[in-house]
């Protein structure tokens, strides 16, 4: 068992700030187009001068903004304090609507410029696909990029590790498989309709519409067929745990579908002319249906798949992967000085996460880590309560119809958020650790450093109360 004295955090910290501006400065001038066009002026086109065009340049002009927020938020530190939900909703269906098209680009954009010219466009006009696959092609590297820095640094635990797990008591396992496999083969039979179509298939086509199938139509159809499949593939891996030993692989390829075919049908389901479709309607809207339904099916079969990593361990992680800062470890509880703690009665096993490594000094100033003194500025660096600050948790406490947090309440938790701890070095050999709610956590605030040696094992998501068993990490 290794430790990594010199942890990929900075690295990661800038590549998510490079990407993350990146971002948001290819997205502006999408954003820009969008605006403008929403209020009527500069269209390519007459007919986007409609109330139904207006809509839709505003309903993706308020996407590219949330693309902007969601950029500003993995590089920045607050974006680890919001909600889960709130971050990873918009980057599904994001995901789902950007890797997609990204990867059709450097087709589509000429395409789309023929395409224009033919409608009339003006010149000027058709040459803003180049502009708008440019800013296309920023967000579709540097987002994805950013977001998997931020994972990393808010969800290390969650999003890697292997395939196979130790399964735990409660687990949902089974409703995964039955589930997956109703669902992928949803995904293959809708992935060969739509390859079928693609290369040039006539069933379910109306036949007079046949000749007006163009580029822009076989590659979008074969774009939905090859990433439906793709989502087949991660369900059975994901759920039978086997042909990847690696979990991120299947885990991509379920997110990204399910976000592709969520994202793409309901947007085709809300305006069916918004594209060319030579398909018979009912065609059209069994395929477009059946793709919304398997795109949220996939995303809750992905939500059971990471309910139970949540609560699994991997203890044989750190056999061939470095320990590091930000690393959530299950170990054996080391043995409390009774006398100085005679109301402690911790669990045999428990968990932490990994603040300071072997030779580091860390220290605690006002609520806030300092490692080598410099700040530990993520989200595991700061006295935190419910994920909130002490400005934040004390508004949300003291708000009408919540628990009301009183005068010696209020004490207890100002000392919590401005707690001190003065500097120590960690020996070699040795880490120091941390539980996420400090004021409620043993570790090591109350028996030191903790030996590298009784480390049982990664977690691979948030544990509760650490109540595993010997047993369980020797299967």
């Amino acid at each position: 068992m290794k430790v990594m004295t010199e942890p990929p955090a900075s690295r990661l910290g800038k590549m998510r700030r490079i990407c993350g501006y990146g971002a948001a400065i290819a997205v502006t001038p999408y954003l820009l187009i969008k605006i403008v066009w929403t209020f009527g002026l500069f269209l390519p086109t007459e007919q986007m001068g409609d109330s139904s065009w207006r809509a839709i340049n505003a309903a993706t002009a308020v996407i590219a903004a949330v693309g902007i927020l969601l950029a500003m938020a993995f590089c920045r530190p607050w974006g680890e304090r919001l909600p889960a939900w709130l971050v990873a909703l918009p980057v599904w269906m994001g995901t789902g609507l950007l890797v997609p098209m990204l990867l059709l680009a450097p087709v589509l954009g000429p395409a789309a410029m023929t395409r224009d010219k033919e409608a009339g466009a003006a010149h000027f006009w058709a040459y803003e696909q180049i502009f708008v696959m440019i800013s296309l092609a920023g967000v579709g590297i540097c987002l994805p990029l950013a977001l998997a820095g931020y994972a990393k640094a808010r969800w290390p635990e969650a999003m890697g590790g292997p395939t196979d797990y130790a399964e735990l008591p409660g687990h949902t396992r089974q409703l995964q498989v039955s589930s997956a496999r109703l669902v992928a083969a949803g995904c293959i039979l809708l992935g060969v309709i739509k390859v079928f179509w693609a290369a040039g298939g006539t069933l379910g086509i109306d036949q007079a519409m046949l000749n007006h199938r163009d580029i822009w139509w076989h590659l979008l159809t074969l774009s939905t067929g090859v990433w439906a499949i793709a989502g087949a593939w991660g369900l059975m891996v994901m759920t039978s745990r086997r042909g990847t030993r690696r979990f991120l692989p299947p885990m991509a390829a379920v997110w990204i579908s399910s976000g592709m075919l969520f994202s793409y049908n309901l947007f085709s389901a809300i305006r069916p002319d918004s594209q060319y479709s030579p398909e018979y309607p009912l065609a059209r809207i069994l395929t477009t249906e059946a793709g919304i339904v398997l795109g949220v099916m996939m995303g809750m079969i992905i939500l059971l798949v990471l309910h139970d990593r949540r609560r699994a361990v991997d203890p044989k992680y750190f056999n061939q992967n470095d320990i590091n800062r930000g690393d959530v470890i299950y170990y054996k509880t080391p043995t409390i000085d009774k006398n100085k703690y005679p109301q402690l009665n911790p669990p045999e096993y428990n968990i932490a996460r990994v603040i300071a490594l072997p030779g580091e000094e860390i220290e605690i100033k006002k609520g806030q880590v300092y490692v080598n003194d410099k700040r530990l500025d993520t989200f595991y660096g700061k006295a935190l309560s419910w994920g909130l600050e002490e400005e934040e948790y004390f508004k949300t406490v003291n708000k009408p119809g919540t628990a009301q947090c009183d005068v010696s309440c209020q004490k207890t938790m100002k000392e919590y958020f401005n707690m001190e701890m003065d500097k120590v070095k960690v020996p070699e050999g040795h880490l120091f650790v941390l539980g996420d709610t400090w004021w409620r956590s043993i570790d090591s605030q109350i028996y030191g450093s903790l030996p590298v040696t009784i480390i049982k094992g990664r977690v691979l998501g948030y544990a509760s109360n650490g109540q595993l068993s010997e047993s369980t990490l020797n299967k």
